[in-house]
This record gives structure tokens, sequence and C-alpha cells, in this order.
């Protein structure tokens, strides 16, 4: 049976940095799982679309049926990619308000690879600092090989660009790892 890889970033947009990496580290997961035997079958949610969604169901409690699909999707997951920008040193403030409509439970023991991207180095703290304290509430299994990369990096074709493209493909792994356990 297929395994389910659900994608989250938490960018204002699909055409985002954080998607850009989304998709390099979904699309690495899915040749190392590949290679490994290990069938997926994948979503990517870009939580842009679900900004009014989000809003509405935090002030009247409803899940219209876009958002209720997003939910069952994360929690019928196998493994989750989740992305956010940083922004005055944390994540999003949508990528936070997601995770807050989440129920206590829906992600126990689901593999989690985590991942940033700043405008400068200076914001890798955020993964030690706000995101890993958040999904160790959640008792997510979060991939050791955490993620942070600038949008030069992402983008560039220098040294700094291979190494992260290496790291990349390194999560990618890991998560595929945690897959077959």
């Amino acid at each position: 049976m297929a395994k389910k890889l659900v994608v989250l970033t938490g960018g204002g947009s699909r055409h985002s940095t954080s998607a850009m990496m989304g998709e390099r580290l979904r699309d690495c997961t899915l040749t190392a799982a590949q290679q490994s035997g290990i069938e997926i079958t994948h979503q990517t949610f870009h939580l842009g679309n679900f900004t009014y969604d989000i809003a509405d169901y935090l002030s009247d409690g409803f899940a219209g049926d876009e958002l209720a699909a997003l939910l069952e999707a994360v929690r019928s997951a196998d493994a989750l990619i989740a992305i956010t920008p940083v922004f005055k040193a944390s994540y999003s403030g949508l990528f936070k308000l997601f995770w807050d409509i989440t129920e206590d439970g829906d992600i126990v023991g689901t593999p989690v690879l985590l991942a940033a991207v700043g405008g400068t180095g200076r914001h890798s703290l955020v993964l030690d600092h706000a995101l890993l304290p958040l999904f160790g509430y959640l008792d997510a299994d979060v991939v050791p090989s955490r993620l942070f990369a600038t949008t030069e990096e992402l983008n560039g074709s220098d040294k700094r660009a291979q190494k992260i493209s290496a790291r990349i493909e390194k999560a990618g792994s890991l998560l595929a790892q945690k897959l077959t356990d």
C-alpha cells in the first residue's frame, strides 16, 4: 500500500521561496523512496490559499470543505514536510494559525521534516527556537536533519547553493527512511 506524504508551505503564495523549497524536498523524498522500493502518493498545500478559511474557523469553529480536507490530509499522512518563511525571527503567523486549529493528537508519531526560508542566516535559529518546540508539543517524530536556507542559497549556483542542495537530498532521504520503519 502506498504511503501518503503531505507538504505544507506556510508562505503567502504558491510561488514563494517556501513553496520552491517544499517542491525540492518533496522531489528528493520521492526519489529516495522510489530507490528504496517505497510507493508514495503526495499532496501539497499552500496555506496562503486557506487564509480566509483558517480565519473563519478561528471565529466560528466551522471548517469549510476545503479546510476540512486539508485537516484530514494532515491527520492521515504517513509523513509531513512543513516549511515556513521566517518573519521577525519566527514562523509565519499563518503557519502558526494552521497548527493552532489542529487537534492535539493529529500528528502524534508522524515523521515530519521541518524547513524554513529566510532572508539571512541569522534567521536559522527559528528551527530550534520556534519550530522544534511547536512540533515537540504536537508529539511529531521530527526528522533529525532540519533545514534552513536563504533565498539566495535556493536560487544560486555557487558553493553555498550546492551545499544546501546536498542537505535537501539528505533530508529527503532521511524522511523516506522513516517511511520504511
